[in-house]
């Protein structure tokens, strides 16, 4: 089984098969309907996977901790499944920032991220969080 360090699934949305679209740190509770995606990195050569994310400024709720800017999920012992784009399916304008759509882990190693133009799935090993402060 993956391990997760520094996140925590909501115990509820995990009992629902295995969501990571809310979950707790040590700052709070994070809601990834609240912020955007705005970097996927992955390296080969030592099968990591970094997602960066930032807090939607024009959104009522903000950061767990008002001194937080954004926060990157960093993914250990990667293999990419699957991962597809179809932007050109749909309208620029309803891309909003690649807002995430969905992020769940089957509570073994399987994680999926939809975002609003990208669909991707991996397996890893271990999860961690890392979060920034405003400076």
């Amino acid at each position: 089984m993956s391990s997760l360090t520094g996140l925590s699934p909501k115990p509820s949305l995990l009992a629902e098969g295995g969501s990571l679209y809310e979950f707790e740190t040590a700052h709070g509770t994070v809601l990834l309907h609240e912020v955007d995606c705005v970097e996927i990195s992955y390296f080969p050569r030592t099968a990591t996977l970094v997602i960066r994310f930032e807090w939607d400024l024009d959104s009522t709720v903000g950061p767990p901790s008002p001194e937080l800017g954004c926060f990157t999920l960093e993914f250990n012992n990667v293999s990419i499944q699957s991962w597809s784009s179809y932007s050109k399916e749909i309208q620029k304008d309803s891309l909003q920032n690649s807002q995430i759509r969905s992020f769940t882990w089957d509570c073994t190693y399987l994680f999926e991220m939809e975002l609003a133009d990208e669909k991707f799935s991996f397996m890893a090993t271990r999860c961690s969080i890392q979060c920034t402060e405003i400076e």
